[in-house]
């Protein structure tokens, strides 16, 4: 879900082969399109998608909180999380779900995992797929990895809990 670079084909590949040992071949599709595209098209549908006139935003806290102050204070709880582990999340925020997906494996607590997995990521996960088009001929190759990471969550963590929405003002 990081913005594609030169190993994004390999990477991709390893990810296909990890799903398929449990049996999940959806993320294919997504395999098939890095493969098919060249590095420039990559970069600009990855830009479209999640950052100028963004389809979908892949910071957990605003697709969940927006702008309310509830996001700041999971800012500074990830934050937190992240440096007790030594995981550097780079130029983005704490909630930016790649850097996210890169802690949860570090994390050593597993209830702690869980917990926000069920009651932050994974509902926003949920959010951010329901944020694609849903015309076939529309489709975004990234709302397909989202729903592999959605799929691995059920798997790995069950069914998430259901979100409370948040009133922006």
């Amino acid at each position: 879900m990081n913005y594609p670079t030169a190993e994004i084909k390999d990477d991709v590949a390893k990810c296909c082969e990890l799903l398929s040992a449990y049996g999940d071949t959806s993320f294919e599709g997504f395999d098939e399109y890095i493969k098919k595209n060249n590095p420039e098209r990559l970069e600009e549908v990855y830009t479209a998608t999640f950052d100028v006139n963004a389809v979908c935003h892949l910071d957990v806290g605003y697709v969940l909180f927006g702008e309310d102050y509830k996001r700041g204070e999971m800012l500074v709880h990830l934050s937190r999380a992240h440096n007790a582990v030594q995981n550097r999340w780079g130029t983005e925020l704490p909630d930016h779900l790649p850097n996210v997906l890169n802690l949860l494996p570090l994390m050593q607590d597993r209830v702690e995992r869980e917990d926000l997995v069920k009651k932050m990521v994974h509902p926003a996960v949920r959010k951010m797929i329901e944020s694609f088009d849903k015309n076939p001929e529309k489709a975004n190759a990234y709302r397909f990895a989202l729903e592999t990471v959605d799929r691995v969550f059920v798997q790995d963590f069950g069914e998430p809990e259901p979100f409370p929405e948040v009133e922006n003002e």
